[in-house]
C-alpha cells in the first residue's frame, strides 16, 4: 500500500455513441463500442453517464470490461431502457449515471470498457475518467 494517497493524472471526459443493435451478452457479434481504454499507468473512472438521444424503446445498454489482448469480454453492467417518447421540451431522454466516486472502477493497463445498445437507437455514453 501507498504510503502517500495517489490523485488522478490527467483528467478526462470521454465518449462514444451507439447507434447499432448488438443482443448479446457475451460480447460476441459487432456493433461494440470502444467507450475507454486504460492509460498506461491504469484508469480510474468515476462515472458512466448514459443518456439517449432519441425516443427509445424499451431495452437495455451493456458495458463490458475488456482484456484487451484476450480479447476477454466480461460483463460488467446492463442498464435498463425504458421506451420514452420524446415530445419537445416536456418529455426528457433517457438517462442514467453510474457512481463510482465512493469506490472507484479502476482499469489496469491493457483493459477497455465496451458498450454496447440493445437497441439501433442514438445513446451516448461518457465516463468520467483519469489516468493514474
Amino acid at each position: 500500500m501507498a504510503a502517500d494517497p495517489q490523485y488522478a493524472a490527467t483528467p478526462a471526459t470521454v465518449s462514444a455513441q451507439l447507434t447499432l443493435a448488438n443482443t448479446a451478452r457475451d460480447g460476441t457479434g459487432s456493433n461494440i463500442v470502444t467507450v475507454l481504454t486504460a492509460a498506461a499507468t491504469g484508469t480510474r473512472i468515476l462515472a458512466i453517464d448514459i443518456m439517449a438521444q432519441v425516443t427509445t424503446t424499451a431495452g437495455a445498454v451493456r458495458l463490458w470490461i475488456v482484456l484487451d489482448s484476450g480479447p476477454t469480454f466480461r460483463l460488467f453492467d446492463e442498464v435498463l431502457v425504458p421506451a420514452i417518447t420524446l415530445s419537445g421540451v416536456t418529455v426528457k431522454p433517457f438517462r442514467q449515471r453510474l457512481d463510482f466516486t465512493s469506490v472507484p472502477l479502476i482499469l489496469s493497463t491493457g483493459y477497455s470498457l465496451r458498450a454496447a445498445s440493445n437497441a439501433a437507437e442514438a445513446i451516448n455514453v461518457h465516463a468520467l475518467a483519469a489516468s493514474l
